[in-house]
């Protein structure tokens, strides 16, 4: 029986003690934009009692750099994804063999999808809130401001699949860096976040030199994208041009012209959309030149920097690389004696890398589609009941949004289609606080949804039941601010055949223009009743043509009154009165009866 301890350049840290894990192989897989992978082999001098209990468990790994650089050491630092064991050494009957896998603390993000919605926060500062959640240590080097998301939407997403997606749209970039207690996420738009290599001097020789050197290097050439535009539409301004459209020359010219057209719909304005067009080309166009190497310089990483000092076929003109990808391969396998000892370590790597003439950028990850139309439920600040901007937007509460409150801050502002829109002409009828409305997305979009109409359920019933009254249908309003039941206008049909019948109700006043003619046919009985006072103004003729019997009667007196004459006739039998005071009455008998006749006048003539 033995007790395995660690080698000089490849050690294992872990809480259970300096030599208690024997490291005999590390492999590492990492790179740019994405979460890296290490995978180690070790020895336990004594069987670990707990294996579940060390999911989730922080482990580091040490390289050392050798005589390279004296003293200086390579960390790897991760968490525990899962272990398994692999048997007993040969050298030690209380120990045993494992493999394991580590992981960023992140990668927890890939593991928790979610549906819910940030509001005026840029791409970083949802990254910072999404990310903390899992406890991962952030690092900013950023050198331009960001643009401020209105409404930004995480729908049945990972919360990893979102930010990556974030991150990549926005043209930002990320890498871990690693210390013996720790590792943190690096975001960054600059080539100012890169650091050198403790070994940034390198050489290239394909034959042995007998110290650290890259041993292969590649050098390829493709044809990508020239020029990317970025279109959208401002419903704002909906006549506005855009003429942002950056190009960058390449290899494949005979292939001629290969723009890249992006439309972008609605997400954001125009002149932002536009500064999205010169990142998205330098991602498309990156690999147009591109670098693989192979080397056994401990000291490289993902986000470091190297130049050659000497080369067999030419020092590159821009002679500074930086690696975006790379996996290496160490061991330190145990000898004869279970021991490590301070010899027979092996180390490799395999890496890509690019000029830092220009910053590395992701590619763009394509947004969750929604499948479909949804429903949800119109959202007012306190104590109203419709909340509108001067578009008729409205908020809403989306079903599945498990953190919002229904008020004003729900949502962004959502446009609400109507049957017609014309300038300053068409329908108009804005949601209300509680309505279930129906909500689209524009090109699928979950930060681009449309309100197109409305749907009744078990709260919000239907002014006309449909069991009862499925012959009505119509328009019922109802009155605002407070308004009950009872307090609505209406227009209404019954289509009950042999009842057909049309309501028009207004819950106060009722006004009707027509500015040329208006013709009525009442085809039987016409009731008016008016309640207060009717008054008629004609500014010319009025005829009242009655085939039948007409009557008026008064509760108390009836005034007529004309500007010139009265003349009432029937036959041959007339009265007519002059505005000049002219009293004539005709007809073949003219007949007085009463108790008393008065008659007094200056003159009397009796013929």
């Amino acid at each position: 029986m033995g007790t395995e301890t660690q080698h000089h350049y490849l050690k294992m840290h872990s809480s259970l003690g300096e030599d208690a894990l024997v490291l005999e192989r590390l492999s590492v897989n990492e790179g740019m934009s994405r979460l890296f992978l290490v995978e180690v082999g070790f020895v336990a001098n004594s069987r670990l009692p707990d294996l579940p209990g060390q999911i989730g468990e922080t482990v580091a790994v040490s390289l050392s750099l050798g005589d390279s650089v004296p003293g200086e050491q390579r960390f790897f630092h991760g968490h525990i994804l899962s272990i398994r064991e692999l048997g007993k050494p040969l050298h030690n009957s209380e120990g045993q063999r494992y493999t394991a896998t580590l992981v960023p603390r992140a990668w927890s993000a890939t593991h928790r999808i979610n549906c819910r919605i940030f509001q005026d926060k840029t791409a970083v500062q949802i990254v910072e809130a999404v990310l903390q959640e899992h406890q991962v240590k952030l690092v900013k080097n950023l050198s331009k401001s960001l643009y401020l998301f209105n409404y930004c939407v995480q729908y049945q997403e990972s919360d990893w699949d979102f930010v990556s997606r974030l991150l990549a749209h926005e043209g930002l970039s990320f890498f871990f860096t690693h210390t013996l207690s720790g590792h943190e996420m690096v975001i960054t738009d600059n080539v100012k976040a890169y650091r050198k290599a403790a070994e940034s001097d390198v050489i290239f020789c394909s034959r042995p030199t007998g110290k650290p050197h890259i041993s292969s290097w590649y050098t390829g050439f493709r044809a990508t994208a020239t020029s990317v535009v970025e279109q959208g539409f401002d419903f704002h301004k909906p006549a506005e041009p855009i003429d942002d459209s950056p190009t960058q020359k390449g290899p494949g010219a005979k292939f001629g012209k290969r723009e890249v057209f992006d439309y972008l719909g609605e997400d954001r304005p125009l002149r932002d959309n536009a500064k999205l067009a010169g990142p998205h080309l330098q991602g498309l166009t990156q690999h147009a030149e591109n670098y693989r190497g192979v080397s056994d310089y401990r000291s490289f990483g993902v986000g470091m920097t190297f130049s050659f000092t000497e080369h067999e076929d030419r020092v590159p003109d821009h002679n500074e690389f930086v690696v975006t990808e790379m996996t290496l391969e160490a061991s330190a396998p145990l000898n004869s004696e279970g021991q490590s000892g301070h010899s027979g370590g092996t180390y490799a790597n395999a890496f890509r890398c690019m000029p830092t003439k220009t910053v590395f950028r992701p590619a763009r990850i394509p947004k969750p589609i929604m499948p479909g139309i949804q429903t949800a439920t119109v959202t007012c600040a306190a104590g109203e009941e419709i909340h509108v901007d001067e578009h008729g937007r409205i908020k809403v509460l989306f079903h599945w949004d498990r953190e919002g409150k229904a008020d004003q801050k729900s949502s962004c502002w959502i446009r609400v289609a109507q049957s017609w829109a014309g300038a300053g002409f068409g329908a108009q009828f804005l949601p209300r606080q509680g309505q279930e409305v129906l909500v689209e997305f524009m090109n699928g979009d979950p930060d681009q949804p449309l309100v197109t109409g409305s749907v009744y359920n078990g709260r919000n019933k239907m002014p006309y039941p449909p069991l009862d009254e499925r012959n009505s249908s119509g328009i019922r309003s109802r009155s605002t601010t407070g308004g009950a039941a009872g307090n609505y206008s209406e227009l209404r049909f019954d289509d009950s055949r042999g009842k057909e019948l049309l309501v028009v109700h207004a819950e106060r006043d009722h006004e009707l223009t027509v500015e040329n003619d208006q013709a009525d046919d009442v085809g039987n009985d016409r009731k008016t009743l008016v309640g207060n006072d009717d008054t008629l103004t004609v500014k010319n003729n009025h005829t009242v043509d009655v085939t039948g019997d007409q009557q008026v009667r008064s509760g108390k007196t009836i005034t007529v009154e004309a500007g010139t004459s009265i003349t009432l006739k029937t036959g041959a039998a007339s009265i007519t009165m002059e505005s000049s005071g002219a009293i004539s009455m005709k007809g073949t008998t003219l007949s007085l009866q009463g108790t008393a006749i008065s008659l007094k006048a200056a003159k009397i003539s009796l013929n």
